[in-house]
């Protein structure tokens, strides 16, 4: 075998070692990428919660200016209106995260 031949088998192995080097870097960077999608949805997920919850928590401290006449509401009203936040909030955190 000549100088030039074993050159050119050690040019090709080099070449096929470079390119399951590639494939190989290929693979770890699509799975680095799948995690950092989900790691991206479960942040997407817990913000929209958040979000959820501060809504909310901003609905129930709101109070309208009520007119010099009318009475406080009832005990049974502000029951009704915290079930329903109650409510709202429980559907949104029971639904998990949406794809």
């Amino acid at each position: 075998m000549n100088p030039l031949q074993s050159r050119k088998k050690l040019l090709l192995a080099e070449s096929e070692l470079n390119r399951a080097q590639l494939v190989q870097e290929c693979r770890t960077l699509a799975g680095e990428g799948r995690a950092l999608t989900e790691s991206a949805r479960d942040i997407s997920a817990i913000a929209t919660a958040v979000a959820t919850l501060v809504a909310g928590l901003a609905a129930l401290r709101r109070k309208k200016c009520p007119p010099a006449a009318a009475a406080k509401p009832s005990w049974l009203q502000t029951i009704l209106q915290g079930a329903g936040v109650v409510s709202a909030l429980w559907s949104e955190f029971r639904a998990g995260p949406k794809a």
